[in-house]
């Protein structure tokens, strides 16, 4: 008696874990929120509408180009606004690709990747439209600055000498891709690293 009693509750458990799981799928699969494990340049929606995933995005930006970033080499700093650098990105269509994550169109596919989904994660990249004159004018500014004031300080501490190297000055290219890593959230950072070429 005892031995069916037994084998009743693990009937009835494990059916119950079906329905659940079931039950789950199917709320997942209409509540219209993104799955478990989704990330959207690094960033994790989880649980997340569109519509916030969006305004997340989109403050993300916008507080990466207002707040005061350090531009940043040694013996040197100076501290810059990066405002006006996005033009556009394809935040949209990553949104809609992250939704769709784990959402199959049969349901019993549906509940098998509910089972599996723990397991994956799914990072998906922020492409960005920058705005080049904007970039290149802040940093012109910044290397400007760079020569006029700071130059034969930092040759001498970087050399440690009293050489002349007057072709000693910013790689505009190379900073450029250090502020695109941290505008795409690449990197949290908030101190960028100048890039210097001619030492």
């Amino acid at each position: 008696m005892k031995k069916a009693a037994k084998i009743v509750l693990s009937i009835a458990v494990i059916v119950f874990a079906l329905l659940s799981a079931s039950y789950a799928a199917v709320t997942f699969k209409t509540t219209g929120k993104m799955n478990k494990n989704v990330y959207i340049a690094n960033i994790d929606v989880t649980g997340s509408t569109k519509q916030k995933v969006c305004a997340l995005l989109t403050k993300l930006l916008e507080e990466k180009q207002s707040t005061l970033v350090v531009l940043k080499t040694e013996g040197y700093e100076t501290t810059v606004r990066l405002k006006g650098t996005v033009e556009n990105t394809n935040m949209i269509s990553q949104i809609n690709r992250a939704y769709e994550h784990g959402r199959k169109k049969s349901f019993v596919n549906n509940l098998s990747y509910w089972f599996s989904i723990r397991k994956e994660t799914v990072n998906l990249s922020l492409e960005i439209k920058y705005n080049e004159l904007q970039i290149d004018s802040i940093l012109e500014s910044v290397k400007n600055d760079f020569i006029n004031g700071n130059k034969s300080a930092i040759i001498k501490r970087i050399n440690n000498s009293n050489s002349n190297q007057s072709d000693l000055t910013i790689d505009i290219e190379a900073t450029k891709q250090n502020i695109k890593k941290y505008l795409c959230n690449e990197t949290n950072k908030k101190e960028i690293e100048i890039v210097l070429t001619g030492s």
